[in-house]
């Protein structure tokens, strides 16, 4: 919602309105579009006293101006020409700021540097780098852009430079270590849990750098989707719920298998009351090998296994088949119409623990109505391609041979993904395609299930399999990361500058994730993303009005979802008087 200076012309003579109005998107187009709240009449009839009256008056009703400091004979009395005001965004910091004393990062940042002269200058140059990172993240020279745009409360922008923020980041890196284990603490206490669950996963960062020649950047298996950029590898340990408790960054080129047994042995010296503790990854990561070295620490495990590479696994698939299938036919007994068909377990004993297979009907209908028109849309381009080599089908350009013709089937095959259900040969001059019965007949009993290893033999099956569902917060967390805090493109130069970025992200990834556990216990529909666009929108006025010489502060475009956010977030919400008591 904003005012805008309407003109029209009617005959030879223009006209000059004062409209409120207000942007939304049109029903039935969609596109963007404006209409008019209100019309205020011709400008050029209303005099300088009567506009300021009018301003006044507009204030008040929007809450914008607080009639104990400022009046309207001030304002009207004022040479407004001369005046000056000046707007900041302050509501998303005030939170991330009240966040960040709930999780007592100022409270172990002035701990651990309490003894530098410049500590003060320290604790301002992090907060500016975290507020920077979960609102507008970007580079360090545009901080300093963006520090003209927003408030920080307690943070003088003009004490923020280049080459703070660098100093910054490297004392952060010093100090990791004992970061990580005051904020894992913090974090168990204020959601009041245990450390018996982690969930653990790594991804790849791209790098956009001159110096890619360093050795933590090469290339990889690349899983940002530009795999003609080098890399390098994050791995993450979180909480069930997605929160980070431990990462650790390493080359590019390293293999997932290898950082298991490294990793848990550091999360068990950082967090060594652990007593008891599962770890859930993919079976890429947990190999046999991690697996023996994660027993002999004390962990247990909890792992996907797949479903059409192992004999093993396709033993348990064929013989719990139909005894999953008639556990689904009786659950769906007695449900009424629309409601959702439950999950079912069965679980296998083996040597070296148990299997836990589900299955849910839904997905298994799914699953197989995705692939059947796959398949069928394979059927018709062999048809279609079986055509032209008989000449049934006129084609432009060159004639088809069943060379040509077995290149085009083998690309869509692997295309669609079907390598595994068709034979394709090139026999002698002939092309040869037939359907792989078997195993299409064995995807099929695959469709709606998950199997998963464990050497846990305390909980249940139908517990596992949700405790395995919770490794979709540690996808939540990577997509989180790369999006909203913008991780990538990493365009630093030294090694300890990239881990000092990565640190610097976790951290904020660390808020994030408690402002949307937080959101989700108010059951607020918000996403922390959303939250921080709303929070956004309040602003700071720093009104001066030369007649006086005298400054005001207010508050700006108020909402009452803002007051509903802050709390959600359990947080004092931001009003005049508090503002102008932490300016003071």
């Amino acid at each position: 919602m904003y005012f805008r200076d309407s003109t029209r012309r009617y005959k030879d003579r223009l006209y000059h309105s004062l409209q409120l109005v207000e942007c939304h998107r049109h029903p039935e187009t969609r596109k963007p579009t404006t209409r008019v709240i209100a019309s205020l009449g011709d400008l050029s009839k209303i005099e300088e006293g009567d506009r300021m009256t009018l301003v006044v008056s507009l204030a008040r009703a929007l809450g914008v101006l607080d009639l104990v400091t400022l009046s309207s004979d001030e304002i009207a009395l004022a040479d407004m020409g001369a005046a000056t005001a000046r707007t900041r965004s302050v509501g998303a910091m005030w939170a991330i700021l009240e966040l960040m004393r709930q999780l007592h990062i100022p409270e172990v940042w002035e701990e651990l540097t309490s003894g530098r002269k410049n500590h003060r200058s320290l604790a301002n140059h992090l907060t500016a780098l975290l507020c920077n990172r979960l609102d507008d993240p970007g580079s360090k020279l545009s901080l300093l852009s963006w520090l003209e745009r927003v408030l920080i409360p307690g943070v003088d922008p003009d004490d923020i430079t280049y080459q703070g923020l660098l100093r910054t980041m490297d004392v952060l890196l010093e100090h990791k270590e004992e970061i990580e284990r005051a904020l894992a603490d913090r974090l168990l206490t204020m959601f009041d849990t245990e450390l018996d669950l982690v969930l653990m996963d790594v991804t790849s960062i791209s790098v956009s750098t001159i110096a890619s020649n360093h050795p933590l950047f090469a290339h990889g298996y690349s899983r940002d989707g530009h795999p003609e950029r080098k890399q390098y590898v994050l791995m993450m340990v979180t909480t069930k719920d997605g929160i980070p408790v431990y990462h650790d960054v390493h080359p590019g080129n390293t293999a997932d298998a290898t950082l298991v047994q490294e990793t848990m042995e550091q999360a068990r010296k950082i967090f060594p009351n652990i007593d008891r503790c599962m770890v859930v990854g993919d079976k890429a990561m947990l190999s046999e090998e991690n697996l023996a070295a994660l027993a002999e620490l004390g962990f247990d495990h909890l792992t996907a296994m797949p479903l059409k590479r192992e004999a093993s696994t396709r033993k348990i698939i064929e013989e719990t088949h139909d005894e999953l299938v008639q556990k689904a036919e009786d659950a769906m007994r007695g449900l009424e119409e629309g409601e959702k068909i439950p999950q079912v377990w069965t679980e296998v004993d083996v040597d070296d623990g148990r299997v836990i297979v589900a299955y849910s009907k839904t997905i298994a209908v799914a699953e197989a109505s995705r692939r059947q028109a796959k398949i069928d849309a394979f059927d018709d381009k062999s048809a279609l391609i079986e055509a032209k080599l008989q000449g049934k089908v006129k084609s432009r350009g060159r004639r088809l041979t069943d060379e040509g013709a077995f290149k085009q089937l083998i690309r869509e095959a692997l295309q669609k993904k079907l390598t595994a259900y068709f034979r394709i040969e090139l026999r002698g001059q002939f092309l040869w395609v037939e359907p792989i019965e078997e195993a299409q007949e064995y995807a099929s009993k695959c469709d709606g299930k998950l199997a998963m290893h464990t050497d846990n033999k305390d909980l249940g099956a139908e517990e596992l399999y949700r405790i395995y569902k919770d490794l979709q917060e540690i996808e939540r967390s990577w997509r989180t990361l790369k999006s909203a805090i913008k991780i990538r493109p990493t365009f630093h130069w030294t090694e300890r500058r990239v881990r000092a970025h990565v640190f610097l992200c976790v951290l904020a990834l660390v808020i994030e994730r408690v402002m949307r556990l937080k959101l989700q216990a108010a059951k607020s529909d918000c996403s922390p993303q959303r939250a921080l666009r709303e929070l956004r929108q309040l602003m700071h006025v720093q009104l001066t009005l030369p007649t006086k010489n005298t400054e005001y502060n207010l508050l700006a475009n108020k909402k009452p979802i803002q007051g509903e956010l802050f709390r959600a977030l359990e947080i004092e919400p931001l009003t005049d008087a508090r503002l102008r008591k932490i300016l003071a």
